[in-house]
């Protein structure tokens, strides 16, 4: 522990990785929401939400990929979600060009940034 009570665990620790795997799961809930318009730009964009769910995604993959078989459920279940930022980022950056010439106000904007990246390493990983 630390002096206030509170716990420290180590990058590798179960919880951490459980923790990172949650957050990817509600980000990529919170970009399918936003690409059916039901709902405002998070907070930051879009872009810099599915660049966090990026970073929760490689940061599991990393860890999952040290400790289990090549083809380990988990490892297809992590590979799946970044199928799901793949696309979501390649939809969404379609919808960001299509709010920006015939949006509405109600609909809002996209805010792109970092989309296309992510789009661009989502398609690296999965090509391995």
């Amino acid at each position: 522990t630390t002096g206030g009570g509170c716990w420290l665990l180590a990058a590798g620790h179960p919880f951490v990785y459980y923790a990172r795997s949650n957050a990817a799961k509600q980000g990529l809930a919170r970009l399918a929401i936003r690409l059916r318009l039901r709902s405002s730009e998070p907070a930051g964009g879009c872009g810099a939400l599915a660049t966090a769910v990026q970073s929760y995604i490689a940061a599991c993959l990393s860890q999952a990929s040290k400790e289990l078989a090549q083809f380990h459920v988990e490892i297809r279940s992590l590979l799946q979600d970044v199928t799901d930022l793949h696309e979501l980022a390649t939809s969404l950056l379609g919808l960001a060009a299509d709010l920006q010439g015939f949006g509405t106000v109600d609909e809002g904007s996209i805010n792109e940034t970092g989309l296309s990246a992510v789009e661009h390493w989502a398609e690296n990983i999965l090509k391995k």
